[in-house]
């Protein structure tokens, strides 16, 4: 039950009975059984106040059966015949003699008809309905005379054609005022509701909206449009027999027994009951107010606004009573009536998930709503949006499961949604740059009013004949946001829930707030879940903070693009270099092919700081894994051996001998592994100058010291092209034949005139003039004439015999000199016939050629009309053409493309 109206009392314990009672334009007019009439003025503002206005004795021959106002005149119904009466002064004007016998009357209301028109008043007079116009000035005037089966009980205005009527015993019947035509509506043998019978029986018509009538008969009624068809098979089945009903927007009144009933025009229910003690009558007045008249007191019925109506219904718990009010209210749009559906529902929701515990239904109902995911959230006081809230927490399992289970939902569409706004983007989510701010860190309630809702589910719960409002997609910053909402909430209750669904959200895409998925995380000691969480965001920083492990920080590490975070792998490296060496520099070393310039040279430039070695080793690995061919790298190395080299030279804890094992330098096998250091890392400098065409030898040729590692000098000489230079270290410094005759063996190249003479150089330094350095007894010694003469008969042939032959001394026997003489003019008999036979056969094959080209140039080409290009399908024709060997022919022009 419900206020739907409130009463006032406007006139209580007159002392003469009432007949009856009329009201219009803030008068009320007062009959009563002595034939008087009282004239009350009523007003409202500022306060309600009711005063006698005009009072008029003998006003009547007989008792007032039935009064109505038109036209600013009131007409009566006295002893049977129709008075009019002036308004102002209460006087009669005139009796209408025509309308003897009538005993009811009724005026067209002023919505049915045109403003510019008399108005019309039906005047029941037995079996006929007489139609009378009356004008401003007061005259009445019979316009329409209507025959009825039966004398009407009740009569109702249609509309300004249309009477509607009833009688206990006929039914319910309609009469056309221009054709003078009846139409049943219902009988009593075949109507709806034929319980009670005879004239006994009481009836009453109530207008409803749309042209639809609800017809009553004793204790029930039914509804139907205006040509008779039922609208609901069922009856409204009231206490009582009304007295008489009225329709009150959306409600339908009955006078029952001393009692007005107000039901609800949908469900029939009875929404207020309210007693009036002796009430005979109710009438509708002025401003559409329900007048309840007794015999000596007068109510009226003051609606209560429908937004109170609401609220009360909203307060008492009353939702579904609610909604079925605001479903039958006429809204000014449809989308104010969708939106008060849907806060009537969502309260009901709140009420279900906050009193009821019924947490799943809640949840469900929000969601056929198509609420936001943030007013779904907030039903949760620890997961609210709008900051800390007195209200407990909750822990029930099951409204976090289906909590758990709405997000995850949410999360699908938003998915979808993001997708419809995607942007441009090249970074994988798991590097996108974190953002400079969170978006639910400092939230405000207006921040979360202005995010669009996200609807999702279907539309139960809202009628169909109501739209959804379109507003299903979010702009890109909205979606974000809620998917931000959505999925810390996710994590958050993935703690409370189970713990071991936390890893399958952070270890994927996910839009969770940093700081308080952060905070939960670490509340929860989730720490590897939070180390996963800031890699997925890219806080890789933070990350690595909260790892103390070497083990843990190296797994990491790898992790990681080294070109975008090389300033990560040099800061936080140091642990791992601390326990081992190897595994933190295989953190630089490991599954890095693709690697910038700009990186390696960050990278060496930690090593140069860290450890001389740390540097040799990674630019051993960039040239010798990575084949780096960047010559400020291999000068490095080089810069890099030699320093370790010289600086074991000159140490004074472990002294080592430069001329340990130097023979070993130049031979290809493996130094033993008992060797030391000094002379393995000699041997892997030696391999690298000998080997690598990259570095700069006039950068690196000043680098050398002057008396020690001459070998390696020699090597770097000889990249220089500086074969004397090379050979007199070997012969002069070194005393090391073998390898003069290895570096020539080496560089010796005829085509190039600066290394041609590479063997008569080095014989013209064993024979030439002693230097300051060496004596002839010291060179004799190191080169003996006999391995001079070996020397000249086995690299012979590389030399200009008469330049060798010259440098000889006179003292030499000639016998020693005959294998190199002859081997020598072998070897310049087989370069002439070699270079004749070469000569015979270019011409062998330019004759070839020239033979072939004269049968191709011979060859017969038939050339007609019908000759087309191969390339082109089109006709020869005229145009210069070539020939292909397979006879095809083609144009010039087509064979140039």
């Amino acid at each position: 039950m419900q206020d739907v109206v409130v009463v006032q009392c406007l006139i209580e314990a007159l002392p003469m009975a009432i007949s009856t009672s009329v009201s219009y334009d803030g008068r009320l007019l007062i009959a009563t059984t002595s034939q008087s009439l009282l004239k009350y003025a009523l007003s409202d503002s500022p306060s309600f106040d009711i005063r006698l206005a005009d009072s008029r004795k003998d006003f009547a021959k007989k008792n007032v059966e039935s009064m109505a106002v038109a036209s600013g005149f009131l007409l009566a119904v006295d002893g049977g015949v129709v008075a009019s009466f002036s308004l102002d002064s209460l006087t009669l004007r005139e009796y209408i003699p025509a309308t003897k016998g009538a005993s009811l009357l009724a005026v067209c209301p002023a919505e049915s008809r045109d403003a510019s028109e008399n108005s019309l008043v039906a005047i029941v007079v037995k079996k006929r309905i007489l139609i009378y116009s009356v004008s401003l000035d007061g005259s009445m005037r019979c316009v329409k005379e209507l025959a009825t089966p039966e004398r009407a009980h009740v009569l109702v205005w249609l509309n300004a054609n249309t009477i509607a009527c009833a009688h206990p015993k006929r039914g319910y019947f309609t009469v056309a005022v221009d054709s003078n035509t009846t139409t049943d509506l219902f009988k009593f043998n075949n109507s709806l509701f034929s319980a009670a019978t005879g004239a006994s029986a009481k009836i009453g018509i109530a207008i409803l909206p749309k042209g639809q009538l609800l017809l009553t008969r004793n204790n029930s009624g039914v509804f139907v449009n205006s040509d008779g068809s039922p609208l609901i098979e069922r009856d409204l089945e009231w206490s009582g027999p009304p007295d008489s009903i009225t329709y009150s927007s959306p409600y339908v009144m009955a006078l029952i027994a001393g009692a007005v009933e107000v039901r609800s025009l949908t469900t029939g229910g009875v929404v207020q009951r309210i007693d009036f003690p002796g009430a005979l009558s109710m009438s509708v007045g002025g401003e559409s107010l329900i007048h309840i008249a007794s015999s000596n007191c007068i109510w009226r019925l003051l609606p209560v606004s429908f937004e109170d109506q609401i609220e009360h219904l909203i307060a008492s718990n009353q939702f579904n009573e609610a909604q079925r009010l605001i479903e039958e209210l006429e809204f000014s749009s449809e989308d104010e009536k969708i939106s008060n559906i849907i806060r009537v529902r969502g309260l009901y929701a709140h009420h279900m998930f906050t009193v009821e515990r019924k947490y799943e239904e809640a949840i469900s109902l929000l969601s056929e709503l198509r609420a936001s995911p943030i007013d779904i959230v907030n039903l949760f006081p620890q997961f609210s949006l709008l900051g800390p809230s007195s209200d407990p927490p909750v822990t029930d399992k099951t409204a976090l499961a289906t909590l758990k289970d709405y997000l995850l939902s949410q999360r699908q569409i938003l998915s979808k949604l993001r997708r419809l706004h995607q942007r441009p983007n090249t970074l994988p989510w798991n590097q996108i740059p974190p953002p400079s701010t969170s978006p639910l860190t400092g939230t405000t309630a207006a921040t979360i009013a202005a995010v669009s809702s996200l609807f999702s589910g279907s539309d139960h719960g809202v009628p169909d004949s109501i739209p959804i409002p379109e507003n299903m997609i979010a702009n890109a910053d909205d979606a974000l946001f809620l998917s931000s909402v959505v999925d810390t909430t996710l994590l958050k209750v993935y703690l409370l829930v189970n713990e071991g669904l936390v890893g399958s959200l952070v270890r994927v895409e996910n839009f969770c707030d940093i700081q308080e998925a952060e905070n939960a995380l670490k509340q929860s000691r989730k720490y590897r879940e939070l180390i996963d969480f800031y890699y997925g965001k890219g806080l890789h920083r933070k990350a690595l903070e909260n790892l103390d492990e070497p083990d843990a920080i190296m797994q990491y590490l790898h992790r990681l693009n080294i070109v975008a975070h090389v300033d990560l792998f040099l800061e936080f490296s140091e642990p791992i270099f601390n326990r081992n060496v190897d595994e933190g520099l295989n953190i630089f070393t490991e599954r890095y092919e693709d690697v910038p310039l700009k990186t390696h040279l960050r990278i060496i430039d930690f090593f140069e700081r860290k450890s001389a070695q740390l540097e040799t080793r990674y630019l051993e690995y960039l040239i010798g894994n990575l084949d780096s061919e960047r010559p400020e790298f291999h000068d490095r190395i080089v810069l890099l051996y030699l320093q370790r080299l010289v600086e074991q030279l000159t140490s004074s804890e472990s002294p080592v001998d430069a001329t340990e094992s130097v023979e070993m330098l130049f031979v290809d096998a493996e130094v033993e592994a008992s060797s030391s250091d000094f002379l393995l890392l000699r041997k892997k400098l030696v391999l690298f100058l000998e080997n690598s065409k990259f570095y700069r030898p006039e950068r690196l040729i000043s680098l050398f010291p002057d008396d020690v590692l001459l070998e390696e000098k020699v090597v770097v000489l000889g990249r220089l092209k500086m074969h004397r230079e090379s050979l007199f270290i070997c012969i002069e410094k070194l005393a090391n034949f073998n390898l003069a005759k290895r570096y020539c063996e080496m560089h010796y190249d005829p085509k190039d005139s600066s290394s041609s003479h590479i063997f008569v150089d080095l014989l013209s330094l064993l024979l030439g003039p002693h230097t300051s350095t060496t004596s002839a007894a010291q060179k004799d010694q190191i080169v003996p004439m006999s391995d001079v003469i070996q020397y000249l008969i086995r690299y012979g042939t590389f030399m200009h015999g008469t330049a060798a032959l010259s440098m000889l001394p006179d003292s030499l026997p000639l016998a020693c000199l005959v294998p190199f003489v002859e081997k020598t003019l072998q070897t310049g008999q087989f370069s002439s016939r070699s270079g004749m036979l070469a000569v015979n056969l270019a011409k062998m094959e330019h004759m070839h050629i020239q033979d072939a080209l004269i049968q191709s140039q011979s060859a017969l080409v038939t050339l007609d009309e019908e000759k087309l290009c191969a390339r082109c399908s089109k006709r020869i024709g005229n145009s210069v053409f070539a020939c292909y060997s397979e006879k095809l022919l083609v144009h010039v022009f087509c064979m140039s493309k």
